[in-house]
């Protein structure tokens, strides 16, 4: 499920590592998809790790209708969601061997708080968007290719080494 990024399924008998490696091989540079702010409802980790969804003023779990799914948002203020972070991408690029990311459904962090409480208070929506990328941006390195899509631009300056700001080519 989206937000499960360090669990392959069966697609990937050999895993990620030995993929990014075969990739390499051939000439290219390895890259993966990947769509850090949202946990679908089904998600183990957030089965597992609750904490790290954006809440509601009532203390209940923010859902977001996606083409992914119905997702929780990551409270990227939250201490938690920030190690998970940094577990993932650290994982992704170090372990794995993927170079260069594509960071997909990014505005989906950017809740009005007027929607959402958030665990640092006085946070904004591109505030905790930008704390997100800051955070990947600080475990991926500076060698690392981040590719933001469906993001807003303001929040991202600096952080990613490009934007896609057209429609998905089907």
């Amino acid at each position: 499920q989206t937000g499960d990024w360090l669990m392959p399924n069966e697609k990937f008998p050999s895993g990620m590592a030995a993929l990014s490696e075969r990739i390499r091989e051939a000439g290219y540079k390895p890259g993966l998809w990947l769509a850090p702010f949202v946990l679908h409802e089904d998600s183990a980790v957030l089965r597992e790790q609750p904490e790290l969804a954006l809440r509601s003023h009532e203390g209940e779990v923010l859902f977001v209708e996606t083409w992914l799914g119905r997702c929780a948002v990551l409270d990227c203020t939250h201490p938690a969601s920030e190690a998970w972070l940094r577990d993932v991408i650290g994982t992704v690029v170090r372990q794995w061997g993927y170079g260069y990311l594509k960071l997909d459904a990014l505005s989906f962090a950017a809740v009005s708080p007027r929607r959402a409480r958030y665990h640092q208070a006085g946070t904004t929506a591109p505030g905790n968007l930008r704390r997100g990328l800051e955070t990947i941006r600080e475990a991926a390195g500076e060698a690392t290719f981040l590719l933001g899509c469906t993001c807003h631009f303001g929040p991202a300056i600096g952080l990613v080494n490009a934007m896609k700001a057209v429609p998905d080519v089907k």
